[in-house]
């Protein structure tokens, strides 16, 4: 059985004179890595999960992933673009 182990991040919504910050926690397996591009997508559809955020998506045009680790802060890279918007 895998281990399962949790994750926040903070994933911001930028637009040109704002900035919409959302923290999130999510659940990665033990073969997820944390920075990947696969954690950065959970990230951002976690931070979508209500859906008043798809009218800040709507009108952003950067998105920004951090991960939030024992008071450090690392940024993902942007290499997930494929935001869902449904």
């Amino acid at each position: 059985m895998s281990e399962v182990n949790y994750y926040e991040y903070r994933v911001t919504y930028v637009g040109d004179y704002w900035d919409f910050n959302i923290r999130v926690q999510i659940c990665l397996d033990e073969y997820t890595g944390n920075t990947s591009d696969e954690a950065r997508g959970k990230a951002i559809t976690e931070s979508m999960s209500q859906e008043w955020v798809e009218d800040i998506v709507a009108i952003s045009h950067e998105t920004k992933v951090v991960l939030l680790l024992d008071g450090e802060e690392v940024e993902l890279d942007e290499q997930y673009v494929s935001l869902s918007r449904v």
